[in-house]
């Protein structure tokens, strides 16, 4: 049981409270240190000085928001304010992987200033494993996440594999300039919705749900036959849903040695925070490495093992 008073006067330690007290519940208490330090200080009068300015004979010449933080484990004023508009403005969801330690305080804090509906798209993202960070942005600004152009040097060795490339599922024509597909869709036309045929260039809409949906609808189109080769361009994600069911049904993956260097729009280039794998769909995984190997370290998938399996039987 935790007493106010002695909070006030620092009987406790802030590590000690950090370790054994969840940020909601740190922000309960930091909500009952001010109520107590305004009731000492003459109700609403003194509540204000509260705010504004110093409170006499506690902290002397520290900020009063600085001494509620400090007193229940946030150390500053800032943080303190971060996690107070994460947990009353923020969906439940949300304040449930702040405690989990999902994600920082001072992000949670930017989630809560969305929408509801904004909010849980990101909740979801980081709950299947994306970076709380990339997952903000991507709903906060879905163009930036989504409009990354594949470099000629990695379209280059995808030719290589794939000859020509019947179908870009997920483009636009300022990208097709370098894919030089066959044929692409852009968002009007929906990708998903369409038929896929003969060998896929993937390179998803970075935004979740989007970027699942696609991996989703490629490992299918495989499975079924209707793509007989296929290579994505995704962040190495391997711990996501999506990044785990490419992991699961390709033939051979390519991790390379540095992180990829996009077109963006407007003649603009990107370097991502993260690395990058291309996964390799098909029954010619020997050539991918022998191509992709210039790039990256690359590792034969699940598919491939089993088909040299079934060769030896």
């Amino acid at each position: 049981i935790l007493h106010i008073d002695s909070l006030i006067e620092g009987e406790f330690e802030e590590n000690s409270i950090r370790k054994d007290f969840s940020v909601s519940e740190r922000v309960a208490i930091a909500k009952a240190i001010e109520e107590q330090l305004a009731g000492r200080h003459g109700g609403d009068r003194r509540s204000k000085d509260f705010q504004d300015g110093k409170i006499s004979g506690l902290k002397e010449g520290g900020e009063s928001r600085d001494l509620v933080a400090d007193r229940s484990g946030f150390g500053c004023g800032k943080t303190y304010e971060s996690a107070r508009n994460a947990v009353e403005q923020g969906i439940p969801d949300l304040v449930e992987i702040l405690d989990d330690g999902l994600v920082s305080i001072h992000t949670a804090a930017r989630i809560a200033d969305l929408d509801e509906q904004e909010q849980e798209e990101v909740v979801e993202a980081i709950q299947a494993g994306e970076k709380p960070t990339d997952a903000l942005r991507a709903v906060a600004d879905p163009a930036w996440s989504d409009e990354w152009y594949t470099p000629d040097y990695i379209l280059d060795a995808a030719r290589a594999v794939l000859g020509d490339i019947d179908l870009d599922p997920a483009s636009c024509a300022a990208a097709n300039e370098v894919v030089r597909a066959r044929q692409f869709f852009d968002k009007t036309q929906d990708g998903l919705q369409q038929d896929w045929q003969g060998t896929v260039w993937l390179n998803p809409p970075y935004s979740y749900p989007a970027i699942l949906d696609f991996c989703e609808a490629l490992v299918q189109r495989c499975s079924e036959g209707s793509v007989r080769e296929a290579i994505v361009l995704v962040n190495s994600g391997t711990e996501t849903q999506w990044g785990q069911m490419l992991l699961s049904h390709g033939s051979a993956v390519c991790f390379p040695a540095s992180r990829v260097k996009f077109r963006r729009p407007e003649g603009k280039s990107g370097l991502p925070s993260q690395g990058q794998m291309l996964v390799y769909f098909g029954p010619r995984a020997d050539r991918f490495k022998t191509v992709f190997l210039s790039i990256g370290a690359v590792m034969y998938g699940v598919q491939a093992g089993i088909s040299r399996l079934e060769e030896v039987a």
